[in-house]
């Protein structure tokens, strides 16, 4: 378990760079690059866990894009979380 400073200071980074994180689905995006543009902030930046979110109309987008990415990216597995207005996905790292 990790010190409260320690997961403080955690949380601080994430949230001071959110788009290392986290990529939000909108209605209008390519899924392929979209696919591909995650796919490049995965691997320059490491993160042990990326999330992908979508709501309403662009839950179909977010789904393209996730099948994209399951088959490419070495050293990650996902995680769903979806109802009936929202799609998110868990992009986390496992340890090899």
């Amino acid at each position: 378990m990790q010190p409260p400073e320690e997961l403080s200071n955690y949380i601080e980074e994430i949230l001071n760079n959110i788009e290392k994180y986290a990529d939000f689905i909108e209605i209008d995006t390519n899924h392929s690059q979209k696919a591909e543009q995650i796919k490049i902030k995965i691997y320059a930046h490491q993160p042990p866990t990326f999330i992908v979110s979508s709501a309403g109309s662009a839950m179909p987008v977010a789904r393209k894009v996730k099948t994209l990415l399951e088959g490419n990216l070495d050293g990650y597995a996902f995680e769903v979380y979806s109802n009936s207005r929202k799609y998110i996905y868990f992009i986390i790292r496992v340890n090899k």
